[in-house]
């Protein structure tokens, strides 16, 4: 500790009280001693007096900074001209920022509180400093704000809607993907309220889901990083709605107290579109199964069945027949069975053609054209490059062959054609497949949008399943092209045996 003599000190003529000089030791002391960097200067900038830990903070000796210029100290020569300038108008500068350049030459940020000394005739005498180091708080400040640049970059780049709110669920922020989703600007959903936003439906949902949240918050144990997901429908500015999905979770004080929401905003009208449809067509897929068992036992029970009775008692009374007359109720007899053989292997052919496995496409299709054009007196033209004697995967055989019967079944429903050309082409690496007619013609898009009638609907789904293309082109009056391409799978080593 540091002592000034106090003997042959007068003021004004009298001896300085002993009180006083233990008064200015213990200042002194606390100044000199002080952990925070503190100095004196005259009017000029000029430092009288600096304490150990502004030389330390300045990396000099003990007392070096005496005498030296605050200006020189600065590594912008203009910072101390505006902090004398503050001390001029206002007496005192709080927190301001400068940055000083050390002895050894590296640069601090430091953040300086000073104040006018006053002289009794109320004149400035000298500028009083209180100095830190700032340098770590400077980086954590650009670190918070390259990272809050960085967080509102990814915000306002991705394509999902991010936003904020209070905990009146008023929105504090929203990114601008929300104008993609709903058509309204960001400062028009800032002016909104949560049932502006939300649909009729799924209002009361939403906010049923946030006061349960609010409940687990008054449990001892809580998950203070959960979140929850809803699927709602929110109002777009043209009046309609979009399915989206929405992830939120709180946000938080250090000390995990609720102060707001903080959420993603996902369209997923498209997906919910897909999941009716699918819906739609597993609909479509049982009420098919059924219809085509009510056909068969149709068949079986009205024809198969009463024929096979019909042959029962035939053969049952032969033996009451006149001898003469056995061999014409045999030869009916035959000829009942060859026509039961003949209706169940349509039957069969309607259920699977057993020769798309045996022969293949070409073979198959050749067969149903020709049972097709008898039944409906519509001549096909077939046009084919590359099928003869190749096999190819048995899923893409099969979707062919549907697709044709398919094509085939519409044309002679709807079309009113009395002519339709299929064409088929296939090589190493695509099989195209043309259906086209001259008939009545549809809208394709309304068609395809009632999947749970069309049964373009269900060919679409198969060429999908295989990875294909399908592109339909007709319209009122101007007749229907089908046009499909799949990537071809072939049977490796096997080729088509011959049409039988």
């Amino acid at each position: 500790m540091r002592h000034r003599s106090r003997s042959g000190a007068f003021l004004n003529g009298s001896p300085v009280p002993s009180s006083i000089w233990e008064m200015a030791d213990r200042y002194r002391v606390l100044f000199e001693d002080c952990p925070t960097a503190m100095c004196v200067t005259d009017l000029e900038g000029r430092i009288v007096a600096a304490n150990l830990a502004a030389c330390q903070l300045f990396g000099c000796r003990e007392g070096g900074l005496v005498g030296t210029l605050v200006a020189d100290l600065c590594v912008d020569s203009g910072a101390w001209q505006a902090v004398k300038g503050k001390l001029q108008r206002r007496s005192q500068c709080r927190d301001c920022w400068i940055r000083v350049r050390r002895e050894d030459g590296s640069e601090i940020d430091c953040v300086i509180d000073a104040s006018v000394q006053r002289a009794a005739d109320g004149n400035g005498k000298e500028y009083q400093f209180v100095i830190r180091d700032a340098t770590g708080y400077r980086r954590m400040l650009e670190g918070l704000r390259e990272s809050a640049r960085r967080y509102r970059l990814l915000a306002e780049t991705v394509t999902d809607g991010v936003w904020t709110t209070d905990m009146n669920q008023r929105i504090t922020y929203i990114s601008p993907a929300i104008t993609g989703i709903l058509g309204h600007t960001v400062q028009e959903i800032l002016a909104m309220s949560l049932d502006q936003i939300l649909a009729p439906s799924s209002f009361e949902p939403a906010m049923r889901a946030f006061q349960e949240q609010l409940a687990i918050e008054k449990r001892q144990q809580k998950d203070l990083s959960r979140s929850w997901t809803l699927e709602l429908q929110m109002r777009r500015k043209d009046g309609g709605t979009v399915w989206v999905e929405v992830k939120t979770a709180f946000l938080r004080e250090p000390d995990g107290t609720p102060i707001g929401l903080l959420g993603v905003t996902r369209d997923i009208t498209e997906r919910k579109r897909a999941e009716d449809t699918l819906r739609a067509l597993s609909a479509r897929l049982v009420e098919a199964q059924e219809a085509e068992r009510r056909h068969i036992a149709r068949e079986l029970h009205d024809y198969v069945g009463q024929a096979l009775t019909g042959l029962k008692l035939s053969l049952e009374t032969l033996s009451n027949v006149p001898p003469e007359c056995v061999a014409g109720r045999v030869g009916e007899s035959l000829r009942l069975i060859s026509e039961l053989m003949d209706r169940v292997r349509d039957l069969s052919l309607e259920l699977r053609p057993s020769i798309l496995d045996d022969f293949g496409l070409m073979a198959a299709l050749l067969r149903h054209f020709d049972r097709w054009q008898a039944q409906t007196g519509v001549r096909v033209i077939f046009k084919q490059k590359g099928l003869p004697y190749r096999r190819f995967a048995p899923e893409l055989e099969t979707a062919v062959y549907r697709i044709v019967q398919e094509g085939l079944t519409n044309v002679a429903r709807h079309a009113g054609a009395d002519s339709v050309t299929v064409r088929i082409v296939a090589n190493r690496r695509e099989l195209r497949l043309l259906i086209e007619d001259s008939g009545a013609g549809f809208d394709p898009d309304a068609v395809l949008a009632d999947c749970s009638t069309s049964g373009l609907a269900g060919i679409r789904e198969r060429v999908i399943s295989l990875g294909g293309r399908l592109d339909v082109t007709s319209g009122e009056g101007v007749g229907t092209r089908l046009a499909v391409s799949f990537p071809v799978k072939e049977r490796i080593g096997e080729k088509s045996k011959q049409r039988p």
